[in-house]
């Protein structure tokens, strides 16, 4: 659902929010390394941090680095996971690294599920956050890294920001059973099988080890549609993982940087690409016609698995 190493800097979907004063642009999240200090390893230049130190001692910090709004309508589980470095300083205005969620299930109201204070961690340092009950099953949630209380003190460093979730066991696609040859079918869902499964495979997230279910609903070949995160509503594909074949599992290497959504979409092994699954009122993802990529020309959403 997200998967954020900041390679190409903090994307403009997400919001950087100084409300501290003084300092500069070292005073606010940035990936300039205004401090240029040493990144440990799975952590990769750049990161996303707050430097108080580099700030200096006129400066006092309240800073906020929220993600995108996510859709979690649908998911009944989710974990946040980041790697971080929280470099404290004994002695200052006891600096504060907050993690906050809030969404229709809080109210609106952001809700701490994260805090740390009054110690460094450990550098580096991989945190895992269940989010599930601030977060699955809203269609507005959102992840905010707070960094407040500092003045001329130390660093937070974050990178490899991943929301992963987990799906009720049905959805809104079409019912599937066994396919004719050569034909191109819609994915089967959770209720005739397992519905597709995502497990990152590196710390970078650029490789994907996915599974989808074909016993009962099968195309002659497979294909990986993905765009950007924050164009989900209209589901509009900006790149194409080809070939998966015919099994149900495959590696989907080199995965781009950034927040994306990648759904699992049938195909002939030819011109013919099947139904991208239908939405909540049951109209097609993503329209009717072909993406155009891994050599689709026709979309054929008419294939049903009787």
């Amino acid at each position: 659902m997200l998967n954020e190493p900041f390679t190409s800097g903090i994307p403009a979907a997400w919001s950087v929010i100084d409300g501290g004063s003084g300092g500069g642009a070292a005073a606010k999240w940035t990936t300039a390394n205004p401090g240029v200090r040493t990144i440990a390893a799975p952590m990769l230049v750049p990161v996303a941090v707050v430097d108080s130190d580099a700030a200096g001692p006129g400066a006092t910090q309240d800073e906020s680095l929220l993600t995108p709004v996510l859709n979690l309508s649908t998911a009944t589980t989710a974990t946040l996971q980041f790697d971080e470095f929280f470099r404290w300083f004994a002695g200052g205005a006891s600096e504060i690294a907050d993690v906050d969620v809030r969404s229709s299930l809080t109210g609106g109201a952001w809700v701490n599920v994260l805090r740390q204070q009054g110690a460094s961690s450990s550098n580096p340092d991989h945190k895992t956050v269940d989010i599930s009950a601030q977060a699955a099953g809203a269609a507005d949630a959102q992840v905010r890294f707070r960094d407040w209380s500092g003045s001329n003190e130390e660093y937070w460093q974050i990178d490899n920001v991943t929301i992963d979730t987990a799906a009720p066991g049905s959805c809104n696609m079409p019912v599937c059973a066994p396919l004719t040859p050569s034909g191109a079918k819609p994915v089967a869902d959770g209720i005739t099988g397992a519905p597709m499964t995502a497990v990152r495979t590196n710390a970078s997230g650029s490789t994907i080890d996915l599974t989808w279910h074909v016993t009962t609903c099968s195309s002659a070949d497979h294909h990986v549609l993905y765009g950007n995160l924050a164009n989900v509503a209209s589901v509009t594909a900006i790149g194409a993982a080809c070939n998966l074949g015919t099994t149900g599992s495959a590696t989907w290497a080199g995965v781009p940087a950034g927040s994306l959504w990648f759904v699992v979409v049938g195909d002939d092994d030819a011109t013919v690409e099947a139904s991208w699954g239908t939405d909540g009122v049951g109209g097609q993802r993503g329209g009717t016609t072909a993406s155009g990529l891994c050599g689709t020309t026709t979309r054929d959403n008419s294939g049903v698995c009787p």
